[in-house]
């Protein structure tokens, strides 16, 4: 069986920048190369990626679709279509032209793992994502927690986040305001005023002011 190669990178434990091959010929399966580049080991950090089945694989649904890692034991992802071929994303018969993979990857320093997806495989049993991230809202702002830390946004703040508080140690680091510089000069914005949820699931949240 062919198998072409969808790379994912991993900089920074915040950051993650992620770069494809060409376009990927009719596979039941594609190989994620997850390459850790800052010299620091990760242990289940997600990553995500979005991909583009190939339209003769006239795949319509996800329900036989998972990430194996390279001994093929299964692991929990989430799987969601991004957009279909000739059609809205909701009409479910119409093949899938993008999909967005997100999953927990485990790669040591400077190396690299292989994990793969596999499309329509009838022995898969999708595993689903742990509750990783957490969205809560209230009056005056959102807090977004990670497990690792809880991130507060809003609160009439001017900076990126108000506060930032580690998991393991219970610390808390306050945030600064945040400025730009244009010809030696800094500028600043006015207190946020509102923040809103455009997007929360196990994997991902985003917010906007």
């Amino acid at each position: 069986m062919k198998s072409y190669i969808h790379w994912i990178c991993l900089f920074v434990p915040a950051l993650m920048s992620m770069t494809t091959h060409p376009a990927i010929s009719a596979t039941s399966s594609l190989d994620l190369q997850v390459k850790e580049t800052a010299g620091a080991s990760r242990n289940a950090e997600i990553v995500r990626s979005g991909i583009p089945p190939p339209v003769e694989l006239n795949l319509t649904n996800l329900d036989h679709a998972c990430v194996r890692i390279e001994n093929r034991t299964a692991v929990a992802s989430q799987l969601d279509v991004l957009g279909r071929y000739n059609a809205g994303k909701s009409v479910s018969t119409a093949p899938i032209q993008w999909l967005l993979a997100s999953f927990p990857a485990t790669v040591s320093a400077n190396q690299t793992t292989t994990y793969r997806l596999f499309f329509n495989d009838s022995t898969c049993s999708p595993s689903a994502l742990s509750n990783t991230i957490t969205v809560s809202q209230d009056a005056s702002g959102i807090t977004v927690n990670t497990g690792a830390a809880s991130f507060r946004i809003g609160d009439g703040y001017t900076g990126l986040f108000s506060s930032i508080q580690i998991s393991n140690s219970g610390s808390v680091i306050m945030g600064g305001a945040t400025t730009i510089a244009v010809n030696g000069q800094e500028y600043g914005h006015v207190n946020l005023r509102d923040v809103t949820v455009k997007k929360g699931d196990l994997a991902t949240a985003v917010t906007s002011p």
